[in-house]
C-alpha cells in the first residue's frame, strides 16, 4: 500500500482503540506505539517555459509519438487519459475531445471516474486537430503494414499493431530522448506538460474558471492555489478597458477627459 493509505488505516485503528480504551475494553491502546511511515514530500513539477516548450516541440518532430505530446501540451492531459483515449472520444465535427478520467483497478482494468470531475470536454485548438488528423493518417498507415495482425482497439495512440502504449516504453524510448535533444533535464516529469498547458494559458489572461474545467479539477479554487503564481496580476489595456466598460457603462474607449 502506499505510505498516504498506510498512514490513514493507522490513524483510523488508533481512533478506533483508543474508544476501545476509554470503554473499558482494552487495558492500552497498541497502535499508539506504532510511528507511521512519514510521507515523502513530493518534487515539484515545473512547468516549462515558451523558450523550452519550442524547443521540446521541435526536438519530437518526426519522433513516433510526436502527436501525443503535441496533444498532451494543447489539453493538458494526463498521461492515462491519453494513452486510454480512443476516437469515438475525438468529435472533428465540434473540435471537441471528451476526457474520462480512467482509474486503474490493478492488472490492467480500468473503470470509469465516479465524480462529476471525472469527465469532462476540451477543445481541440486548431495544433491539437491536426495533430489528431494525422494521427489517423499514421494508424491508417500501421493498419496496411500489420494486415490481419492488427487488433483494432479504437485507441487514438497505440503501437504498430492496434495495442496500447506500455507507459514506461514511452518515457525510456521517447520522451526522455526528446528532452535529451532538447536540452532540458531528463528528470523532466511528464505531468510538466500538463503544468505548461495550464500556465500558458493563464499568463495569457484565460480565466481560471475555464482552465479548471478543461483540466478536470473539482473546482476552480484547487486550480488558483496550485497555479496562483502564474495568474497574471497586472491587465493589459485592451482588458482594462473592457471591463472599465462592463462597470461603468460606455463601448470601451478610452476616457480623454
Amino acid at each position: 500500500m502506499s505510505t498516504r493509505t498506510v498512514r490513514y488505516v493507522h490513524a483510523l485503528l488508533k481512533a478506533a482503540l483508543n474508544r476501545a480504551v476509554d470503554m473499558n475494553l482494552l487495558a492500552a491502546n497498541p497502535a499508539a506505539r506504532v510511528k507511521p511511515p512519514q510521507l515523502k514530500k513530493r518534487k515539484r513539477v515545473v512547468p516549462l517555459t515558451d523558450a523550452e516548450k519550442a524547443r521540446f516541440l521541435e526536438a519530437v518532430k518526426g519522433d513516433r509519438c510526436e502527436n501525443l505530446f503535441i496533444v498532451a501540451l494543447g489539453t493538458g492531459m494526463r498521461l492515462g487519459e491519453l494513452l486510454s483515449l480512443t476516437w469515438d472520444q475525438v468529435d472533428f465535427a465540434t473540435s471537441t475531445i471528451s476526457v474520462v478520467n480512467l482509474i486503474s483497478k490493478g492488472g490492467g482494468e480500468v473503470n470509469e471516474g465516479k465524480t462529476e470531475n471525472s469527465k469532462r470536454t476540451v477543445p481541440t485548438f486548431p495544433e491539437v486537430y491536426r495533430a489528431l488528423k494525422d494521427q489517423r493518417a499514421r494508424q491508417a498507415q500501421d493498419k496496411l503494414k500489420a494486415g490481419p495482425m492488427y487488433e483494432d482497439r479504437g485507441l487514438v495512440f497505440s503501437n504498430q499493431v492496434g495495442g496500447p502504449l506500455d507507459p514506461g516504453n514511452l518515457r525510456n524510448r521517447h520522451y526522455k530522448p526528446a528532452l535529451e535533444r532538447a536540452g532540458l533535464p531528463r528528470g523532466t516529469h511528464f505531468h510538466a506538460l500538463r503544468h505548461t498547458f495550464a500556465t500558458s494559458l493563464l499568463r495569457q489572461g484565460v480565466g481560471v474558471e475555464k482552465v479548471s474545467a478543461w483540466l478536470g479539477h473539482a473546482n476552480p479554487g484547487f486550480t488558483y492555489r496550485v497555479y496562483y503564481h502564474h495568474i497574471p496580476q497586472k491587465l493589459d489595456p485592451g482588458e482594462a478597458e473592457r471591463l472599465n466598460a462592463i462597470l461603468f457603462g460606455g463601448d470601451g474607449k478610452k476616457n480623454t477627459r
